[in-house]
């Protein structure tokens, strides 16, 4: 099964794991992408941004550990969904540890609120977009910054907020949406919708970018628009924790993939061009002992 249809019925005694995995992910083993991947073959070493050590969170994380390296784009991949939504809660302030630690820039992180988490610098972008319908598309791009600064006696002045919305619209919203201007509505399409999501996190000009499932809900073209927005983040020098169910978005942009599954990390992968066929035959393992 894959994406709740049927893939396909296999005679078991003529199974061969490569055919299983190419039809758990929807394409052949070798298949390469082209024109989106752009990660060097060597990373080079970096120095820890976020660490999960030994986290229990309300009967979702058991002793969950991690780590997110600096200027590098971490795919956590979310099995079951609770495990990566527990963490997304955990990034937002919106609970505690119940056990273990989180550090963050070298420091234990403590968050009680959205607000904290931003001043702190990390912003989170949820599936579903936080869209506010009632607002322009400069006032949803703005609602993050403006969210950081009331705890930070107006950091930013208006006109400066103002000119960071028009420079963000700018680099991410006029492929999607020629049409629209600041002062537009927010427009029906989806993949607007989530570039005005991912404007709304930079402009608070977080050190950690937190995407859950970033690219569900829209077409493959819209997609590709999506991947090549999160590879220039990393172009940028910008950390990057990329929850999702889908392994072949991860491939796609991520430099290392976690195996998350009932709250505890499974598995942990380095990808590179040179080891995308083995890691996919490392994944059916994994999934194998889930």
């Amino acid at each position: 099964m894959r994406d709740g249809k049927t893939a396909a019925v296999l005679d078991k005694k003529h199974l061969k794991e490569d055919e299983i995995i190419s039809y758990m992910i929807g394409y052949p083993l070798n298949e390469r992408e082209e024109g989106i991947r752009a990660v060097p073959k060597e990373l080079p070493r970096l120095e820890n941004l976020l660490e999960f050590s030994d986290v229990y969170f309300e009967n979702i994380l058991h002793g969950l550990d991690f780590k997110v390296t600096k200027g590098s784009i971490t795919g956590m991949l979310n099995v079951n969904k609770n495990s990566g939504k527990a963490v997304e809660r955990l990034l937002m302030g919106l609970g505690s540890a119940d056990k273990g630690e989180i550090i963050f820039d070298g420091k234990t992180l403590l968050l009680k609120s959205t607000e904290q988490a931003l001043q702190a610098g990390i912003a989170v972008v949820p599936e579903d977009d936080r869209i506010f319908w009632e607002f322009s598309i400069e006032e949803n791009i703005m609602m993050s910054a403006l969210k950081m600064n009331r705890g930070l006696a107006g950091r930013l002045n208006r006109g400066e907020l103002k000119y960071i919305s028009g420079e963000l619209f700018s680099d991410y919203m006029k492929s999607a949406c020629p049409y629209c201007t600041l002062d537009s509505c927010v427009p029906e399409s989806r993949l607007a919708q989530k570039k005005i999501a991912l404007c709304r996190v930079l402009a608070s000009d977080p050190a950690l970018i937190v995407l859950v499932n970033p690219a569900q809900t829209i077409d493959v073209i819209s997609k590709d628009s999506i991947y090549a927005d999160i590879m220039t983040l990393k172009a940028k020098g910008k950390t990057v924790l990329l929850i999702t169910s889908d392994i072949k978005e991860m491939f796609d942009v991520c430099d290392r993939i976690i195996v998350v599954n009932q709250g505890k990390t499974k598995a942990t992968f380095s990808v590179t061009d040179g080891n995308r066929d083995q890691l996919l035959q490392s994944y059916g393992e994994s999934l194998r002992d889930i």
